[in-house]
């Protein structure tokens, strides 16, 4: 009698416990490693979400800009820190799913040491031509490429990222030989094709938007499996090329041993901000599609996109280096 009453009484002092933390956290400042530069349209966008948190939490996120190695620097710092739920990582794409077979050596294990909370939202590509190119469309990009093997040159702001990525996995579906021109910043792969030093401009939506607007280039496709709502008028590059479909993503994980009580409120409290109407056209303008959604929904995404990556890459023919 007296050991079953024991147990009762330590099993509601650890489940006492435990709904202490879950209704305590955050009870101090909590931190997001972000491996992009201040500015960037990573940190907008994380940015733009920590300050309705800020408000739901009453506490302190603390943005940790670390921008170098393709983003795996970064990445690593947020999944090898302790996981007590007062440190997430706000992941990109390309650190997760596509680094790990382009580069020989890893910083961390993104499948071993990370799990999912939420999606943020995808971020698709889009292709701009120099508006005296002779192409009004991708099917006559096309042709125009198959027509002069190796002559068209497309700028990427730097290289095996996607914007990168999208060019030759493209060019391999379709058949085309094309150059990629990688540059260090968006500004000078932009500028350089405006001025026509290079025909085509790949890169996301946020950056190319304003040229559509103005006429200084002329958008041929977006990179998403679909047109996007808010450019209906621009066709899916896999209009062409059947199956086509890469974009850049944004979202919340946590280093493996996060509580679960932590993880399941930062998704309901950040698919609350999501739905907020100013923040869901704010996305919008950001480039940032289909937001939000549970967990198990953001790491089945987070595999298909590795297995496409995994799959893209081989039939590429891109070495690791």
């Amino acid at each position: 009698m007296v050991k079953g009453f024991r147990t009762f009484v330590a099993c509601m002092l650890f489940c006492s416990a435990s709904f202490a933390h879950a209704q305590a956290w955050p009870n101090k400042p909590v931190k997001w490693f972000l491996a992009a530069s201040a500015g960037s349209a990573p940190d907008i966008v994380a940015r733009l979400i920590a300050d309705r948190l800020v408000a739901i939490w009453g506490q302190q996120i603390i943005i940790d800009n670390r921008p170098s190695a393709g983003g795996n620097a970064g990445t690593a710092a947020g999944a090898n820190a302790p996981a007590d739920g007062y440190n997430l990582l706000f992941a990109q794409a390309a650190p997760i799913v596509s680094s790990q077979f382009l580069f020989k050596e890893m910083p961390f294990n993104p499948e071993k040491q990370l799990v999912p909370i939420v999606g943020l939202g995808v971020s698709p590509m889009m292709l701009a031509v120099n508006p005296a190119l002779k192409a009004n469309s991708l099917a006559e990009l096309v042709a125009l490429a198959k027509s002069e093997p190796g002559k068209l040159n497309y700028a990427t702001p730097a290289s095996r990222n996607i914007p990168h990525m999208t060019g030759v996995v493209f060019g391999s579906l379709t058949g085309i030989q094309w150059q990629n021109v990688p540059y260090k910043t968006t500004p000078q792969a932009a500028g350089d094709t405006m001025a026509g030093i290079t025909q085509i401009y790949i890169n996301g939506v946020p950056p190319i938007a304003p040229m559509i607007r103005s006429g200084a280039l002329r958008v041929l496709g977006v990179s998403s499996l679909k047109r996007l709502p808010n450019f209906p008028d621009i066709p899916a590059m896999s209009e062409v090329a059947p199956g086509f479909v890469m974009v850049g993503w944004f979202g919340l994980m946590a280093p493996v041993g996060t509580p679960a009580e932590v993880i399941a409120k930062v998704n309901q409290d950040t698919n609350t901000v999501l739905k907020n109407p100013q923040i869901a056209e704010r996305m919008l303008q950001l480039g940032m599609y289909d937001p939000g959604g549970t967990p198990e929904e953001f790491g089945r995404f987070i595999a298909e996109e590795r297995a496409r990556w995994a799959s893209a890459v081989k039939a590429a023919k891109i070495e690791p280096e």
